[in-house]
């Protein structure tokens, strides 16, 4: 996991999610072990959260955005 929002971190995460989904799909999706109704919720639930990821990643790592309040 990335605690601390690190670049490094971030790839990382990225490549070996993206890697676990690939193979899901390579191996059980396209030559038709898996239903593609059961098998692509995982690939697009990755998507949406490397989206979220991503706009937290280039929101708060840009100086000209503030930064939020300490509670």
């Amino acid at each position: 996991m990335n605690w601390r929002n690190s670049r490094a971190g971030y790839w990382i995460n990225l490549g070996v999610v993206a890697a676990a989904d690939l193979g899901l799909l390579l191996t059980l999706l396209l030559p038709g072990m898996m239903a593609w109704s059961d098998g692509l919720w995982g690939p697009l639930l990755w998507l949406l959260a490397a989206g979220f990821t991503t706009l937290a990643r280039v929101r708060f790592t840009d100086p000209t955005h503030a930064q939020p309040r300490p509670a």
